[in-house]
């Protein structure tokens, strides 16, 4: 490790106090009359004068960094792009990339000063936590492509990507710089922490990295931003966020009752023989073959009757029921979607009784 690389490391410990620690090194070195480690600890004060400087500078730098006014780059996880990179739009663009974002465990034992960091001693502890980006999200600085804030719209280009192709994709961070040119730029970067838990049930299996292919791009590139305006509305809003945290369920029941929770919100069909009219509006609402409505009514009917279980008699689902449901809601939201607007229950009643 280099003489510069210590000393930053020694100024982030003992703040400015690290500067009285080097010139009391060279006034013992002076009164000890020993020239050359006087004159080498002499160099240290004014390394660690500059590096003070350069902190203050870079600690001013990342004070002024606000998401919605910087370039951003969201970096995902357990994803590759089948191509190297896809536009969305005008400055939104995904690309694949690798950066190991590292966070070890790191213990101090006293309470910091304000302004400081905590006294020595630290101890690194076992365990912390790690994420290999493999897909960044770029957004350029002022591009606003959704109704969203900027942050946000990062999060539902990846929400979308998980709804279309593969819920186990997670968004751990958000940084003002590309993690392709971190290594080499003269600046730390700034980190926005978004989605660091790594539960969830494995919906679409377990593969380390999922290939997107470039027709959930497409798809995304069609629908994100009318899709965004749906989620104006509070209806379909409340429907689809209780989707996306059915995907971090921390149980295949819990998950079950989240996922028709968001069917419930999404369809609205009121209280009363609500297992019945919820199994046939999605039938309907999916399916045009009278037939093949039939047989989905079935199954949707006997899903449910497995919620009613979780929620009535603790009893817990199958993963491949809690699966089946999920796949259920996808369908229905990704229809949604594509129509830009929620299904209407009283025409899917309608369509229902008259068998059109």
């Amino acid at each position: 490790m280099d003489e510069r690389t210590i000393i930053k490391l020694e100024v982030r410990l003992h703040g400015l106090d690290a500067l009285e620690i080097a010139q009391a090194a060279a006034d013992q070195y002076r009164d000890e009359g020993n020239e050359a480690l006087h004159k080498r600890a002499l160099r240290r004060v004014q390394l660690t004068k500059e590096q003070i400087e350069l902190d203050a500078v870079e600690s001013a730098r990342k004070a002024a960094v606000r998401p919605n006014d910087s370039q951003l780059f969201a970096g995902l996880t357990n994803i590759l792009l089948e191509g190297s990179s896809f536009e969305l739009a005008d400055g939104l663009r995904l690309e694949n990339v690798f950066a190991h974002v590292m966070a070890p465990y790191i213990v101090a034992f006293s309470p910091a000063e304000k302004g400081k960091p905590h006294p020595a001693p630290w101890k690194a502890a076992s365990g912390g936590m790690g994420y290999d980006v493999t897909v960044q999200i770029a957004l350029g600085k002022n591009i606003r492509p959704t109704n969203f804030d900027r942050l946000n719209t990062l999060w539902w280009i990846a929400s979308l990507i998980r709804l279309h192709h593969s819920t186990g994709i997670r968004t751990p961070i958000v940084s003002d710089t590309c993690f392709r040119m971190a290594a080499t730029a003269t600046h730390d970067p700034v980190f926005w922490p978004i989605e660091l838990d790594t539960r969830g049930l494995a919906f679409d299996g377990h593969q380390t990295n999922f290939v997107v292919p470039d027709s959930t791009l497409h798809w995304i590139s069609q629908h994100f931003q009318s899709g965004a305006k749906q989620m104006d509305n509070p209806e379909f809003n409340l429907a689809y966020q209780a989707l996306e945290s059915a995907q971090r369920a921390s149980s295949p029941a819990e998950a079950v009752i989240m996922i028709w929770s968001s069917l419930e919100a999404l369809i609205r069909p009121g209280p009363k023989s609500l297992a019945h009219k919820l199994s046939f509006a999605i039938a309907t609402y999916l399916e045009s073959d009278l037939s093949a409505r039939d047989r989905l009514y079935g199954a949707a009917n006997d899903l449910y009757a497995i919620r009613g279980q979780v929620t009535h008699a603790a009893e817990p689902p199958s993963a491949k029921d809690a699966t089946a449901a999920f796949n259920l809601a996808r369908r229905c939201f990704l229809k949604a979607i594509e129509l830009n607007e929620p299904p209407k229950f009283h025409e899917l009643e309608s369509k229902w009784k008259t068998r059109t």
